[in-house]
């Protein structure tokens, strides 16, 4: 069920047409970090849009992926310390985002590669088999998955841009993908994303989103 929200401005399109409809994430309802049953969703009818309020602070949503989105009993646990490298065959859709990826530019040796949020870690494997002896790098604020990138693709993961600027130096990014994992962020938070993305896109990279 939705309600007409005029009073709500699209934060995308500044419409005042827009919906609210209740936060339904119950496996995490009465979380001690973040409580989604105290939430809504505003949708857009004119841009399509769509957002959550109250907005949360980004502080608070580091603590929430780095310590309950992935903890056991969650719907997104891995089991991060006894994670396998898959069959190529099981990454249809990496393959995809990484055949679509380099019709937009010209591969190269060394290429830096970045997956924002990378989840079980199967574009590694794929950049591995389509790029040439490429620099893997992730953000990701879970320890053990960021270990686990490290210990079967060599991946190194970091919590923010400003951690991975300190390593790559002057270097740029051939390639970023951000699979599933921009819907995870603040409206604030994600033009701070954007922001750090383009400065470290490479005038001729490719930026992958998909949601």
């Amino acid at each position: 069920m939705t309600n007409v929200k005029n009073e709500i401005s699209c934060l995308a399109c500044q419409s005042s047409i827009t919906e609210s409809v209740p936060y339904i994430d119950k496996p995490f309802y009465g979380d001690q970090i973040i409580n989604f049953s105290q939430m809504q969703i505003i949708f857009c009818r004119d841009c399509g849009f769509g957002y959550s309020i109250p907005e949360v602070e980004n502080n608070l949503l580091d603590k929430f992926y780095s310590t309950q989105y992935r903890s056991k009993g969650s719907p997104h646990f891995i089991d991060f310390s006894r994670l396998t490298k898959p069959k190529i065959s099981q990454c249809s859709t990496a393959i995809e985002h990484l055949l679509l990826a380099r019709n937009f530019t010209k591969v190269e040796s060394e290429d830096y590669f970045l997956d924002i949020g990378p989840g079980p870690g199967w574009h590694f494997p794929v950049a591995l088999l389509f790029l040439e002896n490429p620099k893997l790098f992730a953000i990701e604020y879970n320890k053990i998955a960021a270990d686990a990138y490290n210990r079967l693709y060599g991946a190194k993961s970091f919590s923010g841009f400003k951690d991975i600027k300190e390593e790559i130096g002057n270097n740029q990014f051939k390639f970023i993908i951000s699979s599933q994992s921009l819907e995870h962020f603040s409206f604030n938070g994600l033009k701070t994303l954007l922001y750090e993305v383009h400065r470290l896109l490479l005038s001729n990279g490719v930026f992958l989103i998909e949601v």
